[in-house]
């Protein structure tokens, strides 16, 4: 039965995190490696005796750089890690993934899900550190890409992208109504996860958003 003691959890994670560092001292597979920076990523591990964030990155953008196709395995660590990378790789990194003829063989696969993913949060990412140059670039691609995805989340994410792009570039009358109208959406379906996720992400970007850019 799997623990919910916040010790035992930890200690959990730390052993796994321990297991790969062996695992790659015995074989030296790359692998291993990357499961440990995918835990100190998402788990937010630090201190004496872990990586930097500067060294994990140099040795990841090494491996992505190096790859001719993106499996499942390289999309799953690619969006666990990304949060440290900055927005021009992601994004050359994304064309790189778009334009992987394998991507086109799989669609409606976990692979094509993965990969908006990452598409979606690229544009979170860049729209939250204000590069709206990246976000303009990384819509474009969304909006030319068919989503063929059955989680309808990825269309109101991606709608909610262009509804922060609007805003951005000057309608902000219009952005807000739509807005309101992917709430009413959600609230009707019963989403009440990304309703909240809409509703707090709307209000934290226009808090964030330039003055200058609300005319």
């Amino acid at each position: 039965m799997l623990s919910t003691d916040p010790q035992q959890g930890m200690a959990a994670l730390l052993r796994l995190y321990e297991d790969e560092g062996k695992a790659y001292g015995v074989s030296h597979l790359i692998f291993h490696k990357l499961n440990q920076y995918n835990l100190i990523t998402v788990f937010g591990l630090s201190g004496e005796g872990y990586p930097t964030q500067e060294a994990m990155i140099k040795e990841l953008v090494a491996y992505f750089d190096q790859l001719q196709h993106f499996t499942l395995y390289d999309l799953d660590t690619l969006a666990s890690v990304m949060r440290i990378l900055d927005d021009d790789t992601i994004l050359r990194l994304l064309f790189a993934i778009l334009s992987d003829g394998n991507m086109s063989e799989v669609a409606s696969t976990r692979n094509t899900q993965y990969a908006w993913l990452i598409l979606n949060n690229a544009i979170a990412m860049a729209m939250r550190h204000q590069h709206f140059d990246h976000a303009k670039k990384l819509l474009a691609l969304a909006e030319h890409r068919k989503m063929d995805s059955a989680d309808i989340d990825d269309h109101f994410y991606l709608r909610f992208h262009q509804v922060k792009m609007a805003y951005h570039e000057g309608h902000q009358v219009e952005a807000e109504r739509a807005v309101q109208s992917i709430l009413n959406g959600l609230q009707i379906m019963g989403n009440d996860f990304f309703y909240h996720f809409i509703k707090d992400g709307w209000q934290r970007f226009i808090s964030e958003e330039p003055a200058a850019a609300r005319g």
